[in-house]
C-alpha cells in the first residue's frame, strides 16, 4: 500500500504485472457513485498524509519466526535521526493458538489493502460506463469466476494457494 495515489501510480504500473507483487496506491473517487456522497479530504493530517497513516511491517506472518514492527516512526531518515518517534519490535509465535498478534495486524493489513486496491482499480479503469456497470454484478456460475484461481503462476492462483493453508485440490 502506498500513501499517495497520483505520485505512486507509476510504482503500481511497474510492479503489478509481476504476480508476486500487488501494489495499491491510495486513491480517491473523483466522481459520485450513485447515492454515495462525494469524498472530501479534511486536511486533518496535513498535506503529507492523504490516505494511510498506520505504520507497521509484518515479516513472515505464517512462517517459522513471525515478526511485527510497529510504532510512530515513518521508516525514514528524519524519523530515525532527528524526530522523536519510536518503533516496537514484537517477536510472534507460530504455535497453534498463539498467533493472535500477527493475526490482528494481518487482518488489518488486508482490510486496508482491499479498500485501497478496489479504489486504485477503479481509478485506472478506462472502460465505458456500460462495461463498468456490467462488471459490478456477481457472476451467475462458478465456471465464470473460478478458472483464474487455477491458472498456475497467476496472482489469483498464488493467493488461493497461500491462503488455503495446505488445502490442495
Amino acid at each position: 500500500m502506498l500513501n499517495s495515489g497520483k505520485k505512486q501510480s507509476a510504482a503500481a504500473e511497474k510492479f503489478n504485472p509481476d504476480p508476486d507483487v500487488i501494489v495499491a496506491p491510495g486513491a480517491k473517487f473523483e466522481d459520485q457513485w450513485g447515492q454515495w456522497l462525494n469524498e472530501i479530504h479534511t486536511g486533518l493530517n496535513g498535506s503529507n498524509v492523504l490516505y494511510i497513516h498506520t505504520k507497521y511491517l509484518i515479516k513472515d506472518p505464517f512462517g517459522e519466526k513471525p515478526l511485527i514492527i510497529t510504532g510512530s516512526a515513518n521508516f525514514s531518515t528524519n524519523s530515525t535521526s532527528s524526530n522523536d518517534e519510536n518503533m516496537v519490535v514484537i517477536p510472534c509465535s507460530n504455535e497453534k493458538g498463539k498467533t493472535r498478534i500477527q493475526d490482528i495486524y494481518l487482518g488489518e493489513f488486508f482490510r486496508l489493502f482491499d479498500h485501497w486496491y478496489f479504489r486504485y482499480l477503479h481509478s485506472i479503469d478506462k472502460s465505458s460506463k456500460k462495461v463498468q456497470a456490467k462488471r459490478r454484478f456477481l457472476k451467475s456460475t462458478s465456471s465464470e469466476w473460478v478458472p483464474p484461481y487455477f491458472q498456475e503462476g497467476s496472482d489469483r492462483f498464488k493467493r488461493r494457494n497461500n491462503f488455503s493453508f495446505g488445502f490442495k485440490e
